[in-house]
């Protein structure tokens, strides 16, 4: 290609890319560890995603003829999911908060059709997390809706064993994600009010239509009391399954802050806790703490 028709080109590229953006969150059928991302639209027909189908490349749109057909279909199915949670949900999604409202289809039992999660927020600390299943007629229904103001749907991040290249994993074929036959899934929230602020992670999975809550626990809470006093919890988890049985270590670090500087005022202010909880009978149980 010559130099001047290059130049020509990458513009016209460049605008197809942006009218069609949309189309490549919510395609018919979306595939596996898509996500969907609002726009706002008129209500159109229902696109009711198939089998789970393997992902496959967004189709190139024409420098002189953007992809409409596929970002309408997007639309469509934005407006589809949302009449669906609206159904059944005690906080509706409205129209005018489609733009802060996203979805994915993801795999999250053992049948061999994809499930939806789906969340929205309404201001920093307050918004609700929506699962849904599929039915037998095609349509979907609610599993659960929480009260949960959701950063984003990375719901794998807690399998560190995870690859994307199955032949890198050490996890036998079916038992990826995996906890005591249980395929499981982390959603972070953040809560708070005056003076505190909290982020959490829920561990939970999806057993014969219900979904179960496994664990939950602190990752970073920072608040302060009247006074001036400030201070700070800081944790993290991990699963271990080399025994007969799962286990959660979960550690958390508390201390006390300057309130000017946001430092530790002292090395004796920091103290540290761990915890081990079994996975019996579905779900993470309390266990001691050792603290040092």
């Amino acid at each position: 290609m010559k130099p001047a028709n290059l130049f020509v080109a990458v513009p016209a590229l460049l605008l197809a890319f942006s009218v069609s953006v949309s189309a490549d969150a919510a395609s018919s059928p979306p595939g596996n560890n898509q996500a969907g991302t609002a726009a706002l639209a008129d209500t159109a027909s229902a696109v009711v995603p198939a089998k789970a189908a393997p992902v496959e490349a967004p189709a190139k749109a024409s420098p002189k003829t953007p992809s409409v057909k596929a970002a309408s279909s997007a639309k469509d199915e934005i407006r589809q999911v949302q009449a669906w949670i609206n159904a059944e949900a005690k906080r509706k999604i409205a129209d005018d908060r489609l733009e802060d409202f996203s979805y994915r289809w993801i795999q999250l039992d053992d049948d061999p059709e994809l499930e939806l999660v789906a969340k929205i927020n309404d201001s920093v600390r307050l918004g609700h997390f929506y699962v849904l299943d599929r039915r037998p007629n095609g349509t979907y229904a609610l599993l659960t809706e929480q009260p949960w103001n959701v950063p984003h749907l990375d719901l794998e991040r807690w399998d560190y064993n995870h690859f994307d290249n199955p032949n890198w994993s050490t996890i036998p074929s079916g038992e990826e994600g995996k906890v005591g036959g249980k395929r499981l899934f982390e959603t972070l929230s953040k809560s708070g009010g005056t003076g505190i602020s909290v982020y959490y992670a829920h561990l939970w999975y999806i057993e014969n239509g219900k979904f179960v809550e496994a664990w939950e626990g602190t990752m970073l809470e920072t608040g302060s009391v009247p006074g001036g006093q400030s201070f700070q919890t800081i944790g993290q988890y991990q699963i271990v399954q080399t025994g007969p049985v799962p286990l959660l270590y979960y550690w958390k670090t508390m201390r006390e802050l300057d309130p000017d500087s946001g430092k530790p005022l002292s090395s004796s202010s920091v103290q540290t806790e761990v915890h081990v909880f079994p996975f019996e009978n579905g779900r993470f149980t309390s266990a001691a703490a050792a603290k040092n």
